[in-house]
């Protein structure tokens, strides 16, 4: 998800945004947003811990019950899906119910289970050293890169932009 001039919409009676999981800072705002049209259509406890360990009704079921809940578990899962892209997209139509299917798009992208305590982060942050003159200079940005992605999930504020990796860099270097 990008800006809200910039965002895809499924198709819905509601307009939902579509994930692509290239933000994963995005992804709360998006499963609430999802939440909500479940809510609106009345299915969101088929993404609930009460289905946990249920499965689609099978579709030579005549009981009228597991008929409407293969309807709408099928309707539930189909929503996500279509609110969905790339990677995020693969991940729900794997998975054969849609409770299974949010969990693991929350597996991937939750902020909780993404990242660890912020404190940890800054502190890394902030502790950051090059051991070796010798060290690639690549994989050097590719860490203070990857750092700062994974401070950003706490919002943009949080990110370092390149100014801030350079002076790091200078601060880094081993005492020679």
């Amino acid at each position: 998800m990008t800006s809200k001039e910039d965002v895809g919409y499924a198709s819905s009676s509601m307009k939902i945004p579509i994930f692509d999981g290239t933000d994963r800072s995005k992804y709360q705002e998006w499963e609430d947003d999802v939440i909500a049209v479940l809510e609106y259509h009345d299915l969101e406890e088929y993404v609930s811990t009460d289905w946990k360990d249920k499965k689609i009704p099978e579709k030579s079921d005549t009981d009228n019950m597991k008929i409407l809940q293969r309807k709408e578990m099928k309707k539930t899962k189909a929503i996500l899906v279509r609110g969905t892209k790339d990677l995020p997209n693969m991940l729900v139509k794997e998975e054969l119910t849609p409770y299974s299917a949010l969990q693991k798009l929350r597996e991937k992208y939750a902020v909780k289970n993404v990242c660890e305590d912020f404190d940890t982060l800054d502190q890394e942050w902030n502790q950051f050293k090059i051991q070796d003159i010798s060290t690639d200079p690549d994989l050097i940005f590719k860490n203070l890169e990857e750092q700062s992605k994974r401070l950003s999930v706490f919002g943009d504020r949080y990110s370092k932009d390149e100014l801030q990796m350079l002076s790091k860099l200078k601060y880094a270097m081993p005492d020679e």
